[in-house]
């Protein structure tokens, strides 16, 4: 299921490349249990060649109004390949994997797969993730299951500094349930909203 937090990811890969990341969410909801939900997920991340990226993140989750506690709630392994390289005419592709080990007791183990595309047209650049996800161990709760990612970014603003720049965009995530038997439009997920996407060089 889709989650705050959540990633769009793209096929270009650059060996070497060290990087530190952070992506979290706050939810709203009439339920005190849910409401001013935290999750927050830590990561780094390294290019070893020049079609492997491997990363590793730790997340936290805090619970809605009823509770102050932070809780350590998964670990995640993230791998993900080039496949083809993106040209002037042609998107690139490529493949990413994932092992989510839970920390919580009663909380199922996911296995992740995703296709991806991207491609720069113009000012624009479009990213396209369809998703898979299992999950395994005890509380699983469904099967395999399908769902999507899109963004669309701009280059429309100037770099802010030497190494620093900021791409607006929006972001759009869906989930379709199990791939066997599809849930009904009213019971699927489906999320759009803006961006304000930053990269900042470390030399």
């Amino acid at each position: 299921a889709q989650s705050a937090g959540n990633k769009v990811y793209g096929t270009r890969i650059t060996e070497g490349k060290f990087e530190l990341g952070y992506r979290g969410g706050l939810d709203t909801d009439s339920r005190s249990r849910l409401d001013m939900k935290h999750k927050h997920k830590l990561s780094v991340g390294y290019g070893i060649t020049d079609f492997w990226w491997t990363e590793l993140i730790g997340e936290l989750e805090r619970g809605g109004k009823d509770t102050d506690t932070f809780l350590y709630e998964a670990t995640e392994w993230e791998n993900r390949f080039e496949l083809i390289t993106e040209t002037d005419y042609l998107p690139g592709f490529g493949l990413y994997t994932a092992l989510v080990l839970a920390e919580k007791d009663g909380k199922a183990h996911k296995i992740e797969a995703r296709a991806l595309a991207e491609k720069r047209i113009g000012a624009m650049r479009h990213r396209f993730n369809l998703n898979f996800e299992r999950e395994t161990g005890g509380g699983r709760d469904h099967g395999l299951e399908l769902g999507y990612a899109w963004q669309t970014k701009w280059y429309v603003l100037p770099e802010l500094a030497e190494d620093i720049s900021l791409q607006p965009g929006f972001e759009a995530y869906g989930d379709f349930g199990p791939i066997n038997d599809f849930l009904s439009g009213a019971e699927q997920k489906h999320q759009l909203g803006p961006v304000a996407l930053a990269e900042f060089g470390l030399g």
